[in-house]
């Protein structure tokens, strides 16, 4: 009986034994399984009318509502998302009118052979909805996170406008416009206003032109240093949205051509054409010497055309003093982009700056001594009397009026601001709205 008994014991420890070292390498199987399976890649359709896309272990979810041509889409509707290279990572079809349901987005894997394409970290989805130009809110940037994100997908049976490049030139005191053209543009707004960064509307509209056109004059516009001009062509598409162009502008300054006098210029617009002294002098024509001041050295470069001194590098934000011969033109336009500027500022001495562009919110020496810090004093040259007016803040002397572009002299202490305008805002350019 003991031997019945101890041989049933001896059975039931190499049974359990065997069971454990199955349920190990049991377990062993089961650990490994899913890398096994997901090296072996197969093509997946989430379903019948989508086209084959390959799976990853990588993935993200993304599902919400779309919409073509601000209409829900329709029942039987295609999503399909794509990496930045063109490769399909992800395809639903819409179940219910205007929304498309959850749809897995894979990404690369370069662990098998060969490698299946696919998103990387970072890069933002491509949605289409019926292969159309779609837009997505808000953009998503893939990772390989396993969540659900809610996205809305907007579509359009049309191509959404092209921003026009936009140039500009000046002739015998008009303003020539010139940009380009695109199949997708049905109309154009040519705008206009006296503000460098103005926002487009309709007190601003100068003319609506059909599709096609590609330039404007602007009869008279150029000549007048008390109205300088800045333009923006809005381009239309069939949806209604707009795309805005770069913006250009006119600037004008009056010239003292009496021989052997000066004029204090700026030149705040970006031009192709005039990039230092020798091309301003081409532009003004009769240029007897031009001068600029080094904020570094506290001296004057000096330039006679065509070719004596110094060629010093004109950019926009120049500010140069002007010497013309008798007869000489008495009015300069100049032409450009609209661009805004920030002074690298010299303390303890003086700065020959411009108002920048962007700060139309200035209006006179006042206002521009209280923004900028360590202000001593400021100069505005007064080109018909040759001499300069002086102002020192908050109140002693002339208060002298500036606007966009206008130049003027700064004096500064030891502990004055060394770039300004501190913050450099912009418009936007090109925008579409």
């Amino acid at each position: 009986m003991k031997k019945i008994r101890l041989i049933l014991m001896i059975s039931i420890i190499v049974l359990a034994t065997c069971s454990i070292v199955m349920g190990v390498g049991a377990n062993r199987v089961l650990a490994q399984e899913p890398s096994r399976v997901m090296t072996i890649q197969t093509p997946h359709r989430q379903n019948e009318s989508c086209p084959t896309v390959q799976r990853t272990p990588q993935f993200t979810i993304a599902y919400g509502n779309a919409t073509i041509d601000g209409n829900p889409a329709p029942v039987g509707t295609i999503v399909n998302a794509y990496d930045p290279r063109g490769h399909l990572v992800g395809c639903t079809e819409v179940k219910s009118e205007g929304i498309y349901p959850s749809m897995y987005i894979y990404g690369e894997d370069g662990t098998v052979d060969p490698p299946i394409p696919g998103m990387r970290t970072g890069e933002e989805v491509v949605f289409q909805v019926n292969d159309l130009n779609t837009t997505s809110a808000p953009a998503l940037p893939w990772t390989n996170d396993r969540d659900i994100h809610q996205v809305t997908l907007t579509a359009t049976t049309y191509s959404p406008p092209v921003a026009p490049e936009l140039s500009i030139n000046a002739t015998l005191g008009h303003i020539w416009l010139t940009w380009t053209d695109n199949v997708a543009n049905v109309s154009y707004e040519i705008h206009r206003s006296s503000v460098p960064f103005f926002t487009p509307n309709a007190t601003t509209l100068l003319a609506s032109l059909a599709a096609g056109n590609v330039s404007y004059v602007d009869i008279g516009a150029a000549g007048d240093p008390a109205n300088n001009h800045f333009y923006l062509v809005r381009a239309a598409g069939a949806g209604g949205e707009f795309a805005s162009s770069n913006r250009v502008g006119e600037i004008d300054y009056a010239l003292n051509n009496q021989g052997d006098k000066y004029t204090l210029i700026a030149t705040p617009l970006l031009s192709n054409s005039i990039t230092d002294a020798a091309t301003l002098a081409q532009h003004i024509g009769s240029v007897s010497a031009l001068l600029t001041w080094n904020p570094s050295s506290q001296a004057f470069r000096f330039f006679a055309p065509p070719n004596i001194g110094d060629n010093f590098v004109v950019q926009p934000g120049s500010v140069v003093f002007v010497s013309i011969q008798v007869g000489g033109p008495d009015i300069i336009t100049l032409t450009g982009d609209v661009v805004a500027i920030q002074y690298d500022l010299q303390p303890d001495g003086f700065n020959f700056i411009s108002l920048p562009l962007q700060r139309d919110d200035l209006t006179d020496a006042a206002s521009v001594a209280t923004d900028i810090t360590g202000v001593i004093s400021m100069l505005s040259w007064n080109a018909p009397v040759q001499a300069f007016r002086f102002f020192a803040p908050p109140s002693v002397g002339d208060n002298f009026t500036l606007q966009p572009g206008s130049p003027f002299i700064v004096n500064l202490d030891s502990y004055a601001d060394t770039l300004w305008p501190a913050n450099v805002e912009t418009a936007a350019m090109g925008e579409t709205q």
